[in-house]
């Protein structure tokens, strides 16, 4: 969700100021802030918004896949506990 509401802002932020989606700050004539040598702009601000956005749908589905197999695995067990019970029933009942 942070890297959706990050991607959003990035892109939208230039229209609250009269400028078309996507505009890039800073411009082509400035100088950008730098962190080491890694120069924050905005193309790298949507960048990582949308690198969130994938990692979160990733784990998302990932969560579903092992809880998905977790249930089918509670449900084996469970069937063969009640075969097994059912079983032990009808011999005890036949002698």
């Amino acid at each position: 969700m942070i890297g959706l509401l990050l991607a959003l802002a990035t892109a939208f932020f230039p229209v609250l100021r009269g400028e078309p989606i996507m505009t890039h700050y800073p411009g082509p004539d400035r100088d950008a802030m730098h962190i080491g040598a890694l120069e924050l702009t905005t193309p790298f601000l949507f960048d990582i918004g949308v690198f969130l956005l994938v990692m979160g749908v990733c784990v998302g589905i990932f969560d579903l896949l092992a809880h998905a197999t977790a249930g089918a695995a509670l449900m084996t067990l469970i069937v063969s506990s009640h075969r097994v019970a059912l079983r032990g029933w009808q011999l005890s009942a036949a002698a």
